[in-house]
């Protein structure tokens, strides 16, 4: 008989979607004022979460003259995911609060989260260049980027996104200096070691043809009838093209050897004087750079002590004025594109909008489990006061 009802409590029981229904209705009060309850409490919580407002914009990198190709940006950008260096600049600069700062500090922890905040735009796609043939990587440039950033309030967003696009600016635009003024430094002394080489070797020519014009004079002196000599009498061809010249014929061709040695390195000494005034600018500039963390600033610095540099030179000399004009349209250049080409296309960043809390998901999310939740809690009350006799009869049998 015992074997018989255990036997029966294994069998498995069918679905009774009948009285499924009947139990959900009567115990419809648990399962609705449960899941009103937890769902009004939800949207009350929603309500009081703080706001997180999404700001972005296009900040525009390369000019129609000018260009930022894949590998500056690349390389410059690595610079933009320091998050020291963005807390940095944005102290120095004053662009938040220090309420605001400390927020950002939490935010921007990682380079990660500095690297997300921008998506590079490139003037050919890779299924561009896959499609046309054209834009090779070797030529493809970057158009500018799109930045967003997250805050807590709309204007701290807006402002995250100025400073992140001011940051970008910055960071290539100290590549770009960084670069130039190295390169310019290392050309500029090559190019005196060079000058200097041509300078030895011009003087060493001209000692020669002076010792030669020198000896030249000496058989003039001992034969006098070969500077009497016709046109014709003076050159003869041998058949082995062995070629003739009277001393005196040969002193003429000295003096105009002497005549183009002496304006070579008359060309040599101005581009000399020249490379010297660039090595007193650029070893400077190296200094300047390297001494200051933001390019910026570092730009100005160097504006400024060129002007005072330049005010100690005489500027009526031509080779200086070379100098003076080519070191300024450089400048002119760098000036125009970080500037004036590299800015925000619609002036300032676009209007937060709030993206946190999603108050309507929130409360529909927390409705769904709520109610299923409560459906299953009746279940069990209905199970256990089905069985509870029975599990107590057991209990105290098997005592």
């Amino acid at each position: 008989m015992e074997g018989e009802m255990i036997e029966q409590d294994n069998q498995t029981p069918e679905f009774d979607l009948t009285k499924f229904i009947g139990t959900v209705w009567k115990r419809k009060g648990l399962i609705l004022g449960g899941t009103a309850l937890v769902t009004v409490l939800a949207a009350v919580i929603s309500l009081v979460l703080p706001k997180v407002y999404l700001s972005g914009g296009f900040f525009q990198l390369s000019g129609i003259t000018q260009r930022i190709s894949v590998t500056e940006y690349k390389k410059n950008t690595s610079i933009f995911s320091n998050p020291v260096r963005f807390i940095r600049f944005a102290r120095e600069k004053g662009y938040f609060p220090g309420k605001a700062l400390k927020y950002l500090m939490k935010k921007y922890k990682d380079p990660d989260d500095l690297s997300k905040a921008i998506s590079p735009i490139f003037s050919y796609s890779k299924d561009d260049i896959n499609a046309t043939g054209q834009g090779s990587p070797e030529v493809n440039y970057v158009l500018g980027a799109s930045i967003y950033a997250k805050n807590d309030s709309a204007d701290s967003a807006r402002q995250t996104v100025y400073v992140l696009g001011m940051l970008l600016r910055d960071c290539i635009l100290y590549g770009k200096l960084n670069d130039y003024v190295n390169y310019k430094y290392n050309n500029a002394n090559a190019a005196m070691r060079k000058i200097d080489n041509l300078i030895i070797d011009g003087n060493f020519k001209l000692e020669i043809q002076k010792r030669k014009k020198e000896e030249l004079k000496l058989i003039l002196g001992r034969y006098p009838d070969t500077g009497k000599s016709g046109s014709r009498e003076i050159v003869s061809v041998s058949n082995e093209g062995y070629r003739y010249l009277s001393p005196a014929t040969q002193l003429v061709g000295i003096e105009s050897t002497v005549a183009d040695i002496n304006g070579d390195l008359a060309t040599y000494r101005r581009d000399k004087e020249r490379t010297t005034i660039e090595i007193g600018i650029f070893t400077k500039a190296r200094e300047i750079v390297e001494q200051n963390r933001f390019g910026e600033k570092a730009f100005q610095d160097l504006l400024n002590f060129s002007k005072e540099f330049f005010k100690t030179l005489d500027l009526t000399r031509n080779s200086i004025q070379t100098v003076v004009n080519q070191f300024y349209i450089e400048m002119e250049t760098y000036r125009t594109l970080f500037f004036e080409d590299m800015r925000f296309l619609s002036g300032t960043p676009l209007p937060a909008k709030v993206v946190a809390p999603k108050k309507r998901l929130i409360i529909a999310v927390v409705f769904f489990l709520a109610f299923f939740f409560f459906l299953f809690v009746t279940l069990i009350i209905e199970w256990w006061q089905k069985n509870r006799e029975t599990i107590v009869s057991v209990n105290s049998r098997s005592v």
